[in-house]
């Protein structure tokens, strides 16, 4: 499935729900609702959307998933909830109640975490953790012994 330029508000659930694998999300606004904004599946690609005031997470996303260029803030949980082998690049995560990010076994690359009440980053085992930007978090990055860090700035 391709959902391209769309709204979803103030549903009682998810916002915008990928079923089956491989599919994209691009473009679209998901505020308001009841629980997470966006939900993708394996292989899923979820770029450049904004999702913000959801009930849970802004975007939550199955194993293997690429989300890149979005933007999540002030979500009840965590802007970003990734599985394992997911490339998660040049996001936007903002005034979540908990983690900007929180991703295990993922490449975390080129991301900026702000105002996060307790990670900017939370990691799961064997991530990759390169030129992300972190300020302003209960904590701005998780430590994690298994984890390759590059150049971060989370002071």
């Amino acid at each position: 499935a391709l959902v391209t330029g769309c709204t979803a508000k103030e549903n009682a659930g998810i916002g915008i729900y990928l079923y089956g694998t491989s599919n994209i999300v691009k473009d679209c606004i998901s505020f308001s609702n009841g629980v997470d904004g966006i939900r993708g599946a394996r292989g899923s690609v979820i770029t450049g959307n904004t999702c913000y005031d959801n009930g849970a997470r802004g975007i939550e996303a199955s194993h293997d998933a690429v989300i890149t260029g979005n933007s999540c803030y002030k979500n009840v949980t965590t802007g970003i909830y990734a599985g394992n082998g997911c490339t998660i690049q040049g996001n936007s995560c903002r005034e979540n109640m908990q983690h900007g990010i929180s991703a295990g076994g993922s490449s975390i690359i080129g991301n900026s975490c702000h105002s996060n009440t307790t990670f900017g980053i939370a990691l799961g085992v064997h991530s990759y953790v390169d030129q992300n930007t972190c300020y302003d978090n209960g904590t701005n990055m998780d430590t994690c012994a298994t984890c390759t860090f590059g150049n971060n700035h989370a002071p």
